[in-house]
């Protein structure tokens, strides 16, 4: 493990990666089941490089476990990217999506409901307004909604209660409902800086290219084959985010996928219906994270990715000489039991920022604030936002 710093990401682009998916690092001895994790606590650790525009690579550590998985990320024709892995949104929307049906399955079977089919759907709007060239824009964020399919045999009413609990269980859910401020930090050329406006962490970290000094290998273990797969759009035109509007622009993020009775993995499959032009992708979970990454370790690898696009963005617009972007994020999640219910809780999430280059403490300083304002992952997980169960529908048979 010991070659030249280009090996550790593989920083070429997308299409010229010898691994543009998934593939796991650290082996971890466990039986695969449909169980989700008890109550508990566990942290994911991500790490991440632009390799070219808004193409980027990362790392997402289970911590208890030392699992790891490399994704990839990209943007598509709504922000001129070229549409080669799946948006940042889509991690993130994934691992919503498949947080929730995966609890909702461990708890119908739990209280002895018979699984037949599980479909779940959820959405969640999002709009930006205002000049991104002057620092002025802001994401907007609007309702989230499920909707929720059950076919299983059992009781109506114990069908919808599963459905409740399961959603209260969810720390990806729980970092929607519950408004945090992140924590962030910034390092310029190897050196702490000022930042303006947030929150600032109180840990450090280390810049990935200077801890990587060689290229990591997979382990070689059998992994789900398909773990990210492209699928058409939707149509042709769709709406583009301009870097300087004086109008609101807004779109959602709509995930759909069954629970497969036969893995126990979620197939989310995540797009933005008024982004047609643009590609959706298909992402596998697992919720023992064996054969595909955990949905809480896409939730917090697509909110990684997110931040990450939106300094792209900055650095693009301003033309400035800097080379690749760095992060290093942190995100903790727990299942408590709360009088007999268990509640899924999530803590702000820590991320540390590394530029390298030409660049001004003053432009460097304003930068952090300018990237949170605009992105949709952390501005859902920093406003109040409301939820609808708009419509679950339970078919039960004895």
């Amino acid at each position: 493990m010991t070659t030249s710093i280009d090996n550790i990401f593989a920083a070429v682009p997308l299409e010229n990666n010898p691994y543009p998916t998934a593939f796991p690092f650290t082996a971890r001895e466990a039986a695969q089941s449909f169980a989700y994790p008890e109550p508990g606590d566990d942290t994911y650790r991500c790490e991440v490089i632009g390799i070219g525009h808004f193409q980027k690579e990362g790392l997402v550590r289970e911590q208890s476990t030392g699992r790891t998985w490399r994704l990839t990320a990209d943007e598509g024709k709504y922000l001129r990217g070229t549409d080669m892995a799946p948006a940042p949104l889509m991690h993130w929307g994934a691992g919503l999506h498949a947080d929730a049906v995966l609890r909702i399955a461990a708890l119908a079977r739990e209280r002895g409901l018979e699984l037949r089919k599980l479909n779940v759907v959820v959405r969640q709007g999002f709009a930006s307004k205002g000049s991104f060239v002057k620092g002025e824009a802001v994401g907007l964020v609007f309702g989230l909604s499920w909707q929720v399919s059950i076919d299983a045999a059992g009781a109506l009413d114990a069908a919808h209660q599963v459905v409740k609990d399961a959603l209260a269980a969810s720390p990806a859910v729980d970092a929607m409902l519950t408004p945090r401020e992140g924590l962030f930090a910034l390092y310029v050329n190897g050196a702490r800086s000022s930042i303006s406006g947030l929150q600032e962490s109180t840990s450090t970290e280390r810049d990935p290219l200077t801890v990587y000094f060689g290229g990591l290998e997979p382990t070689g273990e059998g992994a789900w084959p398909t773990i990210l797969t492209r699928r058409p759009g939707t149509g042709s035109t769709g709406m583009v985010l301009e870097n300087d509007s004086t109008t609101s622009v807004g779109w959602h993020m709509h995930a759909e996928g069954e629970l497969d009775l036969a893995t126990g993995l979620v197939h989310s499959t995540v797009g933005f219906p008024e982004a047609a032009a643009s590609s959706r992708w298909t992402l596998v979970s697992d919720g023992q994270g064996l054969v595909a990454p955990t949905p809480l370790a896409y939730f917090s690898i697509g909110t990684a990715f997110c931040y990450h696009t939106q300094f792209c963005r900055y650095i693009d617009v301003r033309r400035l000489a800097l080379g690749p972007t760095t992060l290093v994020q942190s995100s903790r999640f727990a299942l408590v039991d709360d009088s007999g219910r268990l509640a899924g809780q999530a803590a702000s999430f820590d991320t540390h920022v590394f530029l390298n280059g030409e660049i001004d403490e003053e432009t460097a300083s304003a930068l952090p604030l300018v990237a949170a304002n605009t992105c949709s992952a952390h501005r859902a997980m920093d406003t109040a936002i409301e939820m609808n169960v708009a419509e679950t529908v339970v078919h039960t048979a004895s």
